[in-house]
């Protein structure tokens, strides 16, 4: 799509930068599916690019070592969208270590928040569309997460971004060495061992230190939830641009409609029915994440979260609603 390049072209001029700054045309002129994949996790790392300028800023060209990252990122992401996703060598590698540094519920909803990434990426006829897909993304990723990741692609990468230590001297790696031993049965010690990662539908990870011997076979929790109940998730959109302006659940929708156009003047509508109350909490935060708090940036008149981050459930729910939200085939449009 030429407007599509074009429009990266200058995003990239207004950073400062040449104008293929990721390096993303470099099999034709126009932005391909890749690109667009590419592009959308620029925006999903945001911020957290910033913490890393000093890291590079020695380097020969550490605008291509962040184009290759960007890259990397994004291909890596690619293969859980895969109709048999399997990771294998450096990528096997690298999913291993995002087990054990974020633990099977945060890579698993990671994984499931890069799908509805693809889908909306996909479907982007403008810049700020595929924009506006990254930055959910990130919203869903998190900056710790999105640091961690960062953190291992430079890693795993070796001398390409000019880091030598990898494994057990990395950051953080004395907590990570407990998490990979009581979720994925290995020693953090022997991730480069890591010969491969298969994942199921159901959120089962299972990795092998070689070829026919088995590591970790583990479930993220609540992938097999029950969807029945009596509560929805309803959603209310402002009446000129279209945005989401507001998320909420409620087991009498009538009643709830009511109550929000007389205190409030809005319009809400039904997205989903018929879940548990633990479901519609999930599928709130997901649009929450989504959309976004106003105060956050967002669109969203709420307030707050409908389940705090810290909250020890919050990644299994995440992974959940986002399941729900893909099954009824929600874009965030």
């Amino acid at each position: 799509m030429p407007q599509l390049t074009h429009a990266y072209g200058r995003w990239c001029e207004r950073q400062g930068r040449v104008r293929d700054c990721l390096s993303l045309l470099k099999e034709g002129p126009l932005l391909n599916a890749d690109g667009r994949y590419a592009l959308a996790m620029e925006f999903a790392l945001g911020s957290v690019w910033n913490e890393t300028e000093d890291a590079f800023k020695d380097m020969a060209s550490p605008e291509a070592v962040r184009a290759t990252l960007v890259s990397a990122m994004a291909m890596y992401m690619m293969l859980w969208s895969m109709p048999e996703p399997v990771s294998k060598g450096l990528a096997a590698t690298l999913t291993a270590g995002l087990i054990a540094y974020l633990g099977v519920d945060t890579v698993w909803s990671l994984i499931q928040g890069w799908r509805l990434l693809v889908s909306q990426a996909d479907r982007a006829t403008c810049f700020d569309e595929l924009r506006e897909a990254g930055e959910r993304f990130g919203r869903v990723m998190g900056k710790n997460s999105a640091r961690v990741f960062l953190l291992l692609t430079t890693a795993a990468l070796g001398n390409t971004a000019g880091l030598a230590v990898k494994g057990p001297g990395l950051p953080g790696a004395s907590r990570a060495a407990v998490l990979a031993e009581t979720q994925a049965g290995f020693q953090w010690a022997a991730v480069g061992e890591v010969h491969s990662v298969a994942l199921s539908a159901q959120g089962a990870f299972t990795i092998a230190l070689a070829p026919g011997a088995v590591a970790m076979s583990a479930q993220a929790p609540g992938g097999s939830g029950s969807s029945s109940g009596k509560t929805s998730v309803y959603i209310s959109r402002e009446p000129v641009t279209n945005d989401v302006q507001y998320v909420g659940i409620t087991n009498e929708l009538a009643r709830r409609a009511a109550e929000h156009l007389r205190l409030s003047g809005i319009r809400i509508n039904k997205l989903m029915g018929n879940l548990t109350r633990e479901d519609a909490r999930a599928v709130e935060q997901v649009l929450i994440e989504i959309h976004g708090l106003s105060k956050s940036g967002g669109t969203l008149m709420n307030r707050i979260n409908s389940i705090a981050r810290s909250n020890p459930t919050y990644a299994a729910a995440l992974r959940r609603g986002l399941e729900l939200l893909e099954s009824i085939g929600y874009t965030g449009k």
